[in-house]
């Protein structure tokens, strides 16, 4: 494994690469929200073992983008959701220049990212993963209007206390005494506790990204965008029956019917019993994996 920098316009990021010898393939892995590349290590080096090369560009104010003093932690400049997405083309055009097939696994923000860059890129991949995605959701406009007042001025760098728990506050709402405020990520005890314990996870966001996230999700369901996904697009929806970011499967099944009905020419979905949020840190993670890789090489 190694650390690279891409710089993508004025911005330098940094992520990490798991690459071998004679790839047959490239994934291009997009974070979720409060976490970091690096915790996708078990999974690259899965892939690594299929033949296939992993790449995690760390995204603005997470993991290895963070300054020592966590000074800008979970903050995104103007538009950071929509530079985020072009920063990810970036690295899936530089994955790309070994001559292998390059995919996506995007995983919770990451996934949401994931539905942009194909009305953003079309073609740019052939097949993409969306891990726990999100459908459209009623409000949004006031969602965003809510979080402009807060997300901009002096006040975008401050803990977004009402905007996080107006995004995320019920997300552990259908689990019975739960131990943390971040049960609802995964049954798996060590993987929620060693998220808690790290100080590059669940951080808490600022107003200021909220507002560009919020901004980048009301940008996400215009027709003239979904109707620019390439019809050849391939994509593989999965998510557990207990994620409350999907509502449980129910938005699974929501993008599974909207890419069908624009025509796309594969579009498939799985639901994991009893599985949350972390899909690929869940005791049905070998199938999950399994199931990636049968999609990507099939």
């Amino acid at each position: 494994m190694r650390e690279f920098a891409l710089k993508v316009n004025e911005d330098k990021l940094i992520g990490h690469a798991w690459e071998v010898k004679d790839p047959i393939a490239n994934v291009v892995i997009f974070q979720g929200m409060e976490e970091y590349g690096l915790r996708y290590d078990h999974f690259a080096k899965f892939l690594n073992q299929n033949c296939i090369n992993a790449y995690a560009l760390d995204c603005y104010g997470q993991g290895s983008n963070v300054k020592s003093d966590f000074s800008n932690e979970s903050f995104w400049p103007e538009d950071g959701f929509f530079k985020m997405v072009d920063a990810h083309y970036c690295m899936v055009e530089e994955a790309k220049k070994n001559g292998a097939k390059t995919y996506v696994f995007a995983h919770s923000m990451g996934s949401f990212m994931g539905q942009m860059f194909i009305q953003r890129h079309p073609g740019a991949v052939d097949k993409i993963v969306l891990c726990g995605t999100g459908s459209k959701k009623p409000g949004m406009g006031l969602a965003v209007m809510l979080a402009k007042r807060a997300g901009t001025g002096k006040k975008r760098f401050q803990k977004a206390k009402f905007l996080n728990k107006m995004m995320f506050g019920s997300f552990n709402k259908k689990i019975q005494n739960p131990k943390t405020d971040y049960d609802w990520l995964s049954y798996n005890a060590e993987n929620v506790e060693k998220y808690v314990k790290d100080p590059l996870c669940g951080f808490g966001p600022t107003n200021g990204f909220c507002y560009q996230f919020l901004k980048g999700l009301k940008a996400m369901y215009t027709l003239d965008g979904l109707n620019n996904i390439d019809k050849n697009q391939s994509v593989f929806l999965i998510s557990g029956d207990a994620d409350p970011v999907t509502n449980y499967g129910k938005c699974t099944q929501k993008m599974f019917d909207l890419y069908k009905n624009l025509g796309l020419k594969e579009v498939q979905k799985k639901i994991y019993s009893q599985a949350r949020h972390e899909l690929i840190f869940e005791a049905c993670r070998d199938e999950v994996y399994k199931d990636i890789l049968d999609y990507l090489l099939g």
